[in-house]
């Protein structure tokens, strides 16, 4: 079109991309699967918030990923496509836009999943495991298999 500011077309772009950006950030911490909620008093939102080293807004984050890399192995090693399932479903739920199928964007955000952040969360589910045993407490069944 003629004499029409192409300038318009981009700040709307950036106000979506700031709006999803928002909502992303704000839905983080939302439960990806059954599992983030099974594991709510083992590994609290706020506890892997802080944890996080993710900065730049991403589909495969380090707790999208992580909660979807530990649904595979809680589910007897289920299939990339499977996990990838998992966060599309989370962001659609979310209003989010959903990644592609394709398995090896998932597959590389696993190798990126840092060492501190897994032994992080490893150490947090020792304590746990620990202070349960010691105060006699009786673990969540999924901690006791």
């Amino acid at each position: 079109m003629a004499n029409f500011p192409s300038h318009v077309f981009a700040t709307a772009r950036r106000r979506f991309q700031t709006g999803i950006r928002r909502l992303r950030e704000s839905l983080v911490g939302e439960p990806l699967s059954g599992y983030a909620v099974m594991f709510a008093d083992v590994l609290p939102t706020a506890f892997l918030k802080r944890i996080d080293p993710t900065r730049r807004n991403r589909h495969f984050g380090h707790l999208p990923v992580f909660w979807a890399w530990l649904a595979q192995i809680l589910e007897g090693n289920a299939s990339c496509s499977k996990a990838i399932g998992f966060i599309q479903s989370w962001c659609r739920t979310q209003g989010l836009p959903a990644p592609s199928s394709d398995t090896g964007s998932y597959c590389r955000a696993r190798l990126r999943l840092s060492d501190a952040f897994l032994d992080q969360v490893a150490r947090r589910v020792g304590e746990t495991l620990a202070r349960g045993e010691r105060d006699g407490e009786r673990l969540p069944p999924i901690l006791t298999i």
